[in-house]
């Protein structure tokens, strides 16, 4: 009995990766998601949002207008581990 609940465990999370892959593919093909939703994407990483950003940006410059484009970055990943409680 403990090995068929142990397998229905992992049954149950790659069923979910199948799922999630073939959700995502037909959104994709579909159009269904815009193109800027990078998170769980395939080929969009960080890479890509930093593309999107800089083209965004440089599009606003060239408009002509008196556009201001300001950009605030946080890396926070480590500041909670140094909180004093």
């Amino acid at each position: 009995m403990y090995r068929l609940i142990a397998l229905l465990n992992i049954i149950g999370k790659v069923m979910d990766k199948v799922l999630i892959k073939r959700i995502l593919f037909i959104a994709d093909a579909y159009g269904l998601l815009l193109r800027t939703y990078i998170g769980g994407r395939v080929a969009a990483g960080y890479k890509h949002a930093i593309y999107l950003l800089l083209k965004k940006i440089y599009a606003t410059w060239q408009t002509g207008d008196e556009d201001v484009v300001s950009l605030l970055i946080l890396n926070v990943s480590g500041a909670f581990n140094n909180v004093l409680h």
